[in-house]
């Protein structure tokens, strides 16, 4: 009787060794999915592993077809401004991760309501590595507020609500109501 009693604590502390271990690997894993020491004031940010060669060179989607990215232009298409140069509002992030699933809407209404007066695009980092090491991403949802001219004006990392981002393009000299 003896044996009885120590084979269940034995399966027991065996199971607790193992549980952990998952549960410790799960934490792992998730830390690498999202990164929460790389929070912004505005929102939370996932961090993106630039590293590796893995690039494509069909990046930039317009924000309706952000789940089932189709039809979309290459990064360096999207680097030169149009020909009616417009300001453009740059977001870089993935399908994937919850921050830029939150910014979906954000670009949609952007897109939408500022339809000839700002660029919107969309850069998904995951199929575009090469996006991301070009435009120095170390955490996603990223955005880049550009002139009419290309030149980077400022950039903010993290969820950010549409009514924020048209007070920074008001701070920043852009209005377009």
């Amino acid at each position: 009787m003896a044996n009885s009693k120590k084979n269940p604590s034995i399966s027991i502390a065996r199971f607790n060794s193992f549980g952990l271990a998952i549960i410790g690997l799960i934490l792992i894993l998730a830390s690498l999915a999202c990164d929460d020491s790389q929070k912004s004031a505005s929102g939370e940010t996932c961090a993106v592993p630039v590293s590796g060669s893995q690039s494509s060179s069909q990046t930039a989607a317009p924000a309706s077809q952000l789940s089932e990215p189709a039809g979309q232009v290459s990064v360096a298409q999207t680097e030169t401004p149009p020909a009616a140069a417009l300001p453009r509002f740059l977001d870089l992030g993935t399908t994937t991760c919850r921050p830029c699933q939150m910014m979906i809407p954000v670009i949609e209404e952007l897109r939408t309501k500022y339809a000839g007066k700002l660029q919107v695009d969309f850069v998904n980092v995951s199929t575009d590595r090469t996006a991301a090491q070009q435009y120095n991403v170390r955490a996603i949802p990223l955005q880049i507020f550009f002139d009419a001219s290309g030149n980077e004006l400022f950039r903010h990392m993290g969820y950010w609500p549409t009514n924020e981002i048209m007070n920074k393009w008001k701070e920043l000299g852009y209005e377009f109501d």
